[in-house]
């Protein structure tokens, strides 16, 4: 049986994704506040180019979590070998800024200098990976680190010496390798072995598997590319990822079951994944609530030129739900894929697992978005619409693309692990969070005060939502004995 302690594990990643959401915040207002709308859609432009350079990444990152899960001793190997593989990323990071460096709206020079990011992903993402098939709480004060480092530097660089998405790409660059160093000394009785060049020969043998895996979401994630060059608007990018940014507070929920996929790949199939998938829903539900609640003030807190968009949050919000539940079932049917288990593996017995399947049908799935994206984008362009509309086309197909894949997931992994939720505690949670943030939205429409001052109008805004969270907790507290139990084991722990 594996030693992973699942909800320990999970609450732990819950509280360090409460944490760095707040730091995250702070990060995110000092950018948002201090660039302007063209500046912010070119860091956000750099970041999805980023996207294409570690597309080779999970060559290796896909093995290290389940190698270092079953107790191989391929770490060392890895690392290394992601360090030798990041100098591909930047050649693949350059290419794909050739082939968009010739529209006049994009600064050359600026996106340029994010190659440096490249080498630090890389190696993020390896130590992250191995720490997550090891200790996976470990990983989660790797991100921790990441997050809390970046408020001083981006302060110093950004808001005090003025120096735009060039300092946003400094103050990432430290951040990651600071996290990287961290995460190594974690791992430093992991990685005092050998480099065996097994391990490279089997990741490059079964390449075409690992490249082939992440190319879904390269697919998925070229929306962005496509949504710069078919509206032509670096603003309405802008608009989307601050969106995305106040409905991002739903991601907490998904680290409550973060280490299952280590806990199933160790062979451990109990009904903790029903307890783990209810508690998901448990702090999905009131976060969802809470995106749609304060979309308005929220944007207004991040810079109030962005107030008007509250819509693009709402379907946002909608569209990461889904994205996370699909996330959260894909690693559930690829940790109980046993196909890798064996050292050398016939590369057709993978074409009928989930690992490969998965990805063929999101594939598929995606490329039909990219298609109903483009065309919907020059439509919407021959009728001189606004960015705004822009937006809202784009991040409602962005939403509605997700429900295939959910449906045909949940159902498989209700068939191969016999998975369900309890709908009856689900339905409470739901209807204690509707109560308590309908309450909400009247004393909010009411009593909160905008103010552009960031240090006046802050603490209206956590006032107001600490109220429907506290309820929330305290009246399912009183209702549910699972939240009741949830809440002993926290403070035992705490103890």
């Amino acid at each position: 049986m594996s030693g992973i302690r699942t909800t320990y594990s999970g609450l732990i990643s819950v509280s360090v994704g409460v944490i760095t959401i707040l730091t995250g915040l702070v990060f995110s207002l000092i950018i948002t506040r201090t660039l302007s709308m063209e500046e912010y859609g070119t860091w956000s432009l750099i970041l999805g180019i980023l996207m294409y350079a570690v597309i080779i990444e999970p060559m290796i990152s896909y093995w290290a979590t389940r190698e270092t899960a079953r107790s191989e001793n391929s770490q060392k190997t890895s690392i290394l070998a992601a360090g030798v593989f990041s100098s591909i990323g930047m050649i693949i990071f350059l290419i794909t800024f050739l082939i968009i460096s010739d529209e006049s709206y994009i600064n050359t020079e600026i996106i340029i200098f994010g190659v440096i990011l490249v080498p630090g992903m890389f190696l993020y993402r390896i130590t992250y990976a191995i720490n997550l098939g090891w200790k996976p709480h470990l990983a989660s004060y790797g991100f921790l680190i990441s997050e809390a480092i970046k408020i001083p530097i981006v302060l110093a660089l950004v808001y005090f010496f003025n120096m735009g998405v060039i300092g946003v790409i400094i103050t990432f660059f430290i951040a990651q390798n600071m996290s990287v160093i961290f995460q190594i000394y974690i791992l430093r009785d992991k990685i005092k072995g050998k480099i065996q060049f097994r391990y490279i020969r089997k990741w490059l043998k079964l390449s075409w598997l690992t490249l082939y895996t992440p190319l879904s979401n390269l697919i998925y994630r070229t929306d962005i590319l496509i949504f710069v060059v078919f509206s032509e608007s670096l603003t309405g990018l802008a608009i989307f990822v601050v969106a995305t940014i106040v409905s991002g507070i739903i991601s907490i929920a998904d680290y409550i079951v973060i280490p299952t996929y280590a806990k199933i790949l160790a062979g451990d199939k109990e009904k903790y994944l029903k307890e783990n998938l209810t508690l998901m829903l448990y702090f999905a539900i009131p976060l969802c609530l809470l995106s749609v609640t304060f979309a308005k003030p929220a944007l207004f807190l991040l810079n109030p030129i962005y107030e008007g968009v509250s819509i693009v949050v709402i379907i946002i919000t909608i569209k990461i739900f889904f994205s996370s539940l699909v996330n959260i079932f894909q690693q559930y049917l690829w940790g109980n894929d046993k196909i890798d288990k064996e050292f050398e593996v016939d590369s057709k017995k993978f074409l009928k697992s989930s690992i490969f399947k998965i990805p063929t049908l999101k594939i598929i799935d995606y490329s039909g978005y990219l298609i109903l994206l483009i065309v919907g984008l020059i439509i919407l362009k021959q009728n001189s619409v606004t960015e705004l509309d822009y937006v809202v086309y784009w991040a409602s197909l962005s939403a509605i693309i997700q429900i295939p894949l959910l449906i045909y997931l949940g159902i498989q992994v209700r068939k191969e692990l016999k998975i369900s939720v309890d709908v009856k505690s689900v339905l409470k949670y739901i209807l204690v969070g509707i109560i308590v943030f309908s309450v909400s939205v009247i004393i909010t429409e009411e009593f909160l005060i905008y103010n552009n001052s960031i240090l006046e109008f802050l603490p209206q805004l956590l006032l107001f939502i600490i109220i429907p969270i506290t309820s929330y907790i305290i009246i399912t507290y009183i209702i549910d004995k699972r939240i009741k139990n949830l809440i002993h084991a926290i403070i035992k722990e705490i103890k």
